[in-house]
């Protein structure tokens, strides 16, 4: 009689086991959330440099200053990013490199270099160097803020200066 009784809860005890264990896997802290957004890649590449500078940490921006990625410059100064952006993402987006070594001092920069994304062209070379980051600083100066318009109009003020 004893028998009866162990085959009868060692099944209900297995099946118990198993559900436990996987509930156990949806509480280990990590969270996948797919949002039902339309979304186009955005391939971007292009040098970092107050000098060259390697090992840059690199942040992509969205235009309320989330960040969209971070990535490194390369050995070489160099970037390369793909990402995954929503079709109506506004522009410009901001790169931003901080960090990493200046080949030409082998100190770091002293100020973090900045660059934007006019809009998605597929693949964008967009590098990020203290030109760059005076025509940020002045397009964002200007009334209206980082628009395409400012910047055009930043870029012509630094380049003929």
């Amino acid at each position: 009689m004893a028998l009866g009784r162990t085959t009868t809860w060692l099944p209900r005890l297995f099946g118990l086991t198993v559900m436990s264990l996987s509930l156990s896997g949806c509480l280990d802290g990590e969270e996948t959330v797919e949002l039902d957004v339309a979304a186009e890649q955005l391939t971007l590449s292009g040098s970092v440099g107050d000098g060259p500078v390697v090992s840059a940490n690199m942040r992509m921006l969205a235009a309320d200053g989330s960040v969209i990625t971070r990535f490194v410059s390369d050995a070489n100064a160099h970037y390369e990013v793909t990402v995954e952006v929503a079709v109506d993402q506004p522009y410009p987006l901001k790169l931003d490199a901080t960090g990493g070594t200046d080949l030409v001092t082998m100190r770091g920069p002293d100020f973090r270099l900045e660059s934007v994304v006019l809009s998605n062209d597929d693949v964008s070379v967009v590098n990020v160097n203290p030109f760059s980051t005076l025509i940020v600083a002045l397009a964002d100066s200007l009334p209206g803020g980082l628009n395409a318009a400012n910047v055009a109009t930043a870029e012509r003020t630094v380049v003929s200066e």
